[in-house]
């Protein structure tokens, strides 16, 4: 008898600390992919800035809103393209109960901005960039902080004034938290830095 409530309280416990597995949340916005779409931004030549909201997908389901300003900072011609450029960004993610709220900068940019002349009536801003991201994620198991690295990348098309969109698109990574990390080859676990010298300047740094 004593052999069988064992054994049942050993399974009861299994299940317990499954469920507790299961309901753990990730510490990380690793693998999170973001997209959103919508009218064209008005005056996206150098710079693009708005407020943009869409899907969110990867550890954390659910919509996001975004607030960002992209600009280029070269002037050529008839646009501008980096680098340097910048950009600075904040946004939310609410994934069921969990929120998550953060900040992104990036020096690292590439693309083009070109407005059309006269026969070429159209604008495109095309920017890529990549850098740093602060965030907290408050669930209810309780509040995490997380620091990573995070590309985005901005496509702005003015085809026509009744044919005017753009499409953002925005991955997350894990990065390193300390040096030790990024040795012995360990900064190819992080596709973000193409050298050790790149991963160890992000953990003393914040920046690639």
């Amino acid at each position: 008898m004593k052999r069988v409530i064992s054994i049942a309280m050993l399974a009861f416990a299994s299940l317990v600390l499954a469920a507790s597995a299961q309901a753990a949340p990730s510490t990380t916005l690793a693998g999170e992919h973001l997209t959103a779409s919508g009218p064209g931004i008005a005056g996206a030549c150098p710079t693009a800035g708005t407020t943009v909201s869409g899907t969110a997908s990867g550890p954390y389901p659910g919509t996001f809103t975004e607030t960002f300003s992209f600009a280029f900072l070269h002037e050529i011609g008839f646009g501008a393209w980096g680098a340097p450029g910048t950009l600075t960004a904040s946004f939310e993610i609410v994934s069921g109960s969990t929120t998550v709220t953060g900040t992104k900068t990036a020096t690292d940019v590439s693309g083009i901005c070109s407005v059309g002349a006269t026969q070429y009536p159209s604008t495109i801003f095309s920017g890529q960039a990549q850098g740093p991201y602060d965030a907290t994620i408050t669930a209810s198991q309780g509040v995490v902080s997380d620091r990573g690295s995070a590309v985005t990348d901005l496509q702005d098309l003015f085809a026509s004034p009744t044919s005017i969109t753009f499409v953002l698109t925005e991955t997350f990574a894990s990065a390193p938290s300390t040096s030790d990390q990024c040795k012995k080859g360990g900064w190819r676990n992080f596709p973000q830095f193409s050298n050790q010298g790149r991963c160890v300047r992000f953990v003393q740094t914040g920046k690639l």
